[in-house]
C-alpha cells in the first residue's frame, strides 16, 4: 500500500479551515498548507498539492504536476 488515505478537493479556491492540520502538526500560512519543493508538508507523511497549497495556479495540469512530484518523493 503506497498511502493510507487520499483527500481529494475541487475547487478553485483551496481552503484548509475546519480540517485540524495544526493540531497535528502541519504548518499553514494565509496561503494554504506550506510544503517545500518536495511538496511534503512539516509532518513527513503529509504531502500536499494544488489549490491547497496556497499558489494562485487554477491550471488542473499544475495539480497534476504537483502531484505527480509529491507521488514520486
Amino acid at each position: 500500500c503506497i498511502a493510507d488515505v487520499l483527500l481529494i478537493t475541487l475547487d478553485m479556491i483551496g481552503t484548509t479551515k475546519n480540517m485540524g492540520l495544526e493540531a497535528i502538526g502541519v504548518d499553514v500560512d494565509h496561503d494554504g498548507i506550506v510544503v517545500d519543493p518536495t511538496m511534503k508538508s512539516s509532518v513527513d507523511s503529509i504531502y500536499a498539492c494544488g489549490d491547497v497549497v496556497g499558489r494562485m495556479y487554477t491550471l488542473s495540469r499544475v495539480a497534476y504536476y504537483q502531484a505527480c512530484i509529491a507521488a514520486y518523493n
